[in-house]
């Protein structure tokens, strides 16, 4: 569950900045 939370956190990083947001990751 790690290795997929963390590729989802960099494919959204660049496309939808909310998710960024909710995250807390620049």
């Amino acid at each position: 569950m790690s290795r997929t939370k963390q590729t989802a956190r960099k494919s959204t990083g660049g496309k939808l900045p909310r998710t960024i947001s909710h995250e807390g990751c620049p």
